[in-house]
């Protein structure tokens, strides 16, 4: 991980020896040619031993993790069985969206009592209705959800205060230039702007709150190698302004993007034991490629959370692909430093961080499936 710094080092000693030897050689020219092809030739090689063949100069690999942490679960008093979606715990609220429901795709609990207090965003075709959630965000300073429906090619946009208080309450609704669906994941930037996943090599594309596009920034990797579009480089991504911080899980390759969040520019890429490239997936079809390597990433107390099972984790049921769910977190330094894998007592399909009461908030799949915490509370404060 620190083999840059050593060589940048190496390097600069190397020079200094150089200066001081071409001053002894000042009247001898042919020599100093011969010396400083050979200052060169040990440049590049120092270079070439710190960043292997195919690696990016930003690439960090890891195999292992510094510290191993187990943790045991506990159950939360929500009974609710869910499929696939996404989950949020803002307060004393559990907000749980659930992609596959037959009713209301959002539904908040109290995460004390198990109550369910509301639910809201209505499945069907009709004009205030939801035909099917893709994507989802929470927006802090707002205290907003942004519920994207993937078949009407709109955002709607919740204010969970409002929402609450006022029953006959309706969502802002925000347009989404047509061309950029299937719309594979999103981020809000700010009250006035949402970052929608671009549709080839750039890695976001902004649109204001009248659904014109304002530029993008970033670049997909992965879409980048492979030179076309395709859902290969799809990737779910997670931001905090706060920190500055974007980064994006890929489904389909062992690897974590971690940019800027204002520019873009890439910080790092973290990739994994299991280095899949872009050709040995499109070798294989849709029912045998290995997928879900990430979950959704979280940002938290200076560090980036994501859900991991790792290589070869999809099975085929009935001809369609299943994952095996992943009982594990990697936590990684806001610079894509390995910091800590926290191995699970249970499979979960999601999860969320209470940050109030530091603890992580996930469902579980398993045969006692439902919500459970883990307590984060002491690897935080190390």
């Amino acid at each position: 991980m620190h083999c840059a710094g050593i060589g940048y080092r190496r390097y600069l000693r190397f020079t200094l020896l150089f200066i001081r030897i071409n001053f002894c050689l000042k009247r001898y020219y042919p020599l100093r040619i011969l010396w400083g092809f050979i200052l060169i030739i040990a440049g590049l090689t120092m270079n070439l031993s710190c960043n292997p063949a195919g690696e990016r100069s930003n690439e960090i690999v890891f195999s292992r993790f510094p510290e191993e942490i187990s943790l045991h679960s506990a159950p939360l008093p929500v009974d609710y069985i869910m499929k696939t979606g996404r989950l949020e715990v803002v307060d004393s609220f559990l907000l749980v969206v659930d992609t596959w429901t037959v009713d209301y795709f959002i539904k908040i609990f109290n995460i004390h009592s198990g109550e369910l207090l509301i639910s809201l965003c209505p499945r069907g075709k009709g004009p205030s209705e939801t035909e099917f959630v893709s994507s989802f965000s929470f927006y802090p300073p707002g205290r907003k959800i942004f519920i994207n429906d993937f078949r009407k090619n709109h955002f709607l946009i919740w204010q969970i205060d409002s929402a609450l208080q006022d029953s006959g309450y309706q969502p802002l609704r925000l347009e989404v230039p047509g061309k950029y669906y299937p719309l594979w994941d999103h981020v809000v930037l700010s009250d006035s702007c949402i970052g929608v996943s671009g549709l080839f090599r750039e890695l976001i594309c902004r649109v204001n709150v009248r659904g014109e596009e304002v530029g993008c920034f970033g670049e997909n990797v992965m879409a980048s190698l492979l030179g076309y579009p395709t859902d290969l480089s799809r990737a779910l991504f997670s931001i905090d302004l706060q920190e500055g911080i974007l980064a994006g899980a890929y489904l389909f390759f062992d690897r974590l993007l971690i940019c800027n969040a204002l520019t873009g520019e890439t910080i790092c890429m973290v990739t994994g034991p299991d280095r899949i490239t872009m050709e040995e997936q499109q070798k294989r079809n849709e029912q045998s490629r290995w997928i879900g390597y990430y979950g959704k990433p979280v940002i938290w107390q200076g560090r980036i959370w994501a859900a991991y099972q790792g290589a070869g984790i999809s099975t085929t049921v009935n001809n369609q692909p299943s994952l095996n769910y992943p009982s594990c977190i990697l936590v990684f330094s806001l610079d894509g430093t390995p910091e800590a894998k926290i191995v699970l007592d249970r499979r979960i399909q999601l999860f969320a961080i209470d940050r109030n009461r530091q603890k992580l908030v996930a469902y579980s799949p398993d045969e006692e499936h439902g919500f459970i915490y883990y307590d984060l509370s002491a690897y935080v404060k190390k």
